[in-house]
């Protein structure tokens, strides 16, 4: 039995991880993404004699039911025929160990609760198996266990991080550039030394098709058995579908495109503001035109500022457009230990403005199910610099339910309270707008105007809108 042959895209994975520090692979179902984990493993272990790094899963049961299983029983098998010495050790604690020309490399296998022997270790390289189950924060751990091997020889490998998973909110969907084109993201950040660094990450997409290892009909049958959005994840790679998405209506190439906002007064306007001072405080400007169709023109996105100074930025930008109401949530009229308040800061910075900031509806689920109704409808419009509204919009996800909810038949749903605070503001925006808090302007569309009695109609209607009576 020789050697496998990788795919070509399993080839480009390898190729990827040999030129760049970080690189994920898949985006799929059944496109090999174990196969080019464990083949990637081995190629560390042999290429650099002495290595030492370690496969990674969230729970250890999983990661020896699948990508263990395909090292032993797929992956590991030709090379033994070819004159290859390996060893499994441990029963808890799995170990693989190669012996590359005398010297012995060595492949652990842990979950991510392992972490401390990660970080202890003399590592050299990690693979992440199914990357989405992991947290970020384990994410920026292990980058420190990085780098830290030194071979029998002297030499220090290369320190690399690779992953394969499924598409899926998270981190790798954040720091990696997926999508269904191989990409390459460079980041600049600082190192543990206080100099800077730069970062390459790559990403490899693979598809079924991608996979001439599969049956002939692998794909036909996902198409035919699951619902569109399982098969747009799992199938076409999709990384904007995922299990519990909310806003699954959300189509960035349809609601989201550059636009010119219009002169004061053709849109009805107001803001709606979620604070946070440790999180970031969300500031969004939205536009409801004649049809009742929604945009969402301007964004402030920032942490760690007081009132006042989000109040100073956000001014000149409300007064441009006379926007007189802010929403916010309840909790900004909170009395904290001095007696002040978060709103009543705000509204001392807004004063002899007319800017008023008022308590906003909080309903959870009737607001989601509003917007989901406009986004569906296609009535929604996002200018591309709202890059975090976007970005949340398409992480925005159920919490799953508890094993005591389902036994009771509990059906409620709740977001789950992470990276939401645009999403607050938003859903504050549809609540303010079904509830009927911007009543339409009594103006007449010019190209309806047949005669001057209606252009004085028209004239009436905006000078009431700048009047405040509407």
């Amino acid at each position: 039995m020789g050697p496998i042959i990788p795919t070509a895209k399993q080839l480009l994975f390898h190729q990827a991880v040999a030129r760049y520090n970080e690189t994920g692979f898949g985006g799929a179902r059944g496109p090999g993404k174990s196969f080019g984990l464990c083949h990637e493993a081995l190629r560390q272990s042999i290429e650099w004699p002495g290595n030492v790094g370690a496969l990674v899963r969230r729970d250890l049961v999983d990661l020896r039911d699948t990508t263990m299983e395909v090292m032993r029983r797929s992956v590991l098998p030709p090379y033994l025929a070819q004159g290859l010495e390996a060893r499994w050790c441990g029963a808890q604690r799995p170990e693989l160990r190669i012996n590359v020309r005398g010297t012995w490399s060595t492949i652990l296998w842990r979950d991510t609760k392992d972490v401390v022997s990660l970080m202890s270790g003399n590592i050299g390289w990690i693979g992440l198996d199914e990357a989405i189950e992991t947290s970020e924060e384990f994410y920026l751990t292990i980058q420190g266990a990085l780098g830290r091997c030194t071979l029998p020889d002297g030499r220090q490998p290369p320190a690399k991080l690779f992953w394969g998973s499924n598409p899926g909110p998270g981190w790798p969907r954040r720091k990696f550039p997926v999508g269904t084109m191989a990409r390459v993201r460079t980041v600049h950040v600082t190192g543990s030394d206080g100099q800077p660094q730069t970062i390459t990450r790559a990403f490899v997409p693979a598809l079924p098709c991608d996979n001439p290892n599969l049956p002939p009909d692998f794909e036909a049958r996902l198409r035919e058995v699951y619902p569109e959005a399982w098969v747009r994840r799992f199938v076409e790679g999709s990384w904007d579908v995922f299990e519990g998405m909310i806003y699954t209506e959300f189509d960035e190439s349809r609601h989201v495109r550059a636009f010119d906002v219009p002169p004061v007064g053709v849109w009805r306007e107001f803001a709606a503001l979620d604070w946070g001072y440790v999180n970031p405080c969300s500031v969004h400007f939205y536009g409801v035109d004649y049809d009742d169709r929604v945009f969402v023109w301007g964004e402030h996105y920032r942490s760690e500022w007081r009132p006042s100074q989000h109040a100073e930025v956000l001014k000149p930008r409300l007064q441009a457009r006379k926007i007189k109401i802010v929403l916010a949530d309840p909790s900004a009229w909170a009395r904290e230990k001095d007696g002040s308040t978060v709103a009543g800061e705000f509204q001392e910075a807004f004063r002899g403005t007319g800017i008023v900031l008022v308590q906003a509806n909080t309903d959870v689920a009737g607001g989601i199910q509003f917007n989901k109704r406009l986004l569906a409808d296609n009535r929604v419009t996002i200018h591309p610099e709202n890059v975090n509204w976007i970005r949340e919009a398409k992480e925005y996800r159920w919490q799953q339910q508890t094993a005591s909810q389902a036994e009771r038949g509990d059906p409620r749903e709740e977001p789950v309270k992470k990276d939401d605070h645009a999403m607050d503001d938003w859903k504050y925006a549809g609540n303010f707008i079904r509830f009927g808090g911007l009543k339409r302007p009594q103006i007449v569309k010019p190209e309806d105007m047949a005669d001057r009695r209606m252009k004085e109609l028209q004239e009436a209607g905006v000078m009431a809108k700048e009047r405040g009576m509407w």
